[in-house]
């Protein structure tokens, strides 16, 4: 991703099918903010911390979990 808005976010989290909980303990974050960024959706960019820790996730993911967050980014 060029840019992790929590519209990105929430996609990635639903692509893994992880709650919300799950999710921030795979990113290093508080569940609230997870729940923050997913609420704010475009109107917030996430910090370069959090950016790479969401990046590396992506990466990291398998393969169907990469196909879901492509699809999702599409709707």
């Amino acid at each position: 991703m060029t840019m992790w808005t929590g519209r990105e976010a929430g996609l990635l989290r639903k692509a893994m099918r992880k709650t919300g909980k799950a999710f921030a303990d795979l990113v290093g974050v508080n569940p609230r903010q997870i729940k923050r960024w997913e609420g704010r959706r475009e109107t917030i960019r996430l910090g370069l911390g959090n950016q790479a820790a969401l990046d590396t996730l992506l990466a990291q993911a398998d393969p169907l979990v990469q196909q879901r967050f492509a699809a999702l980014l599409t709707r």
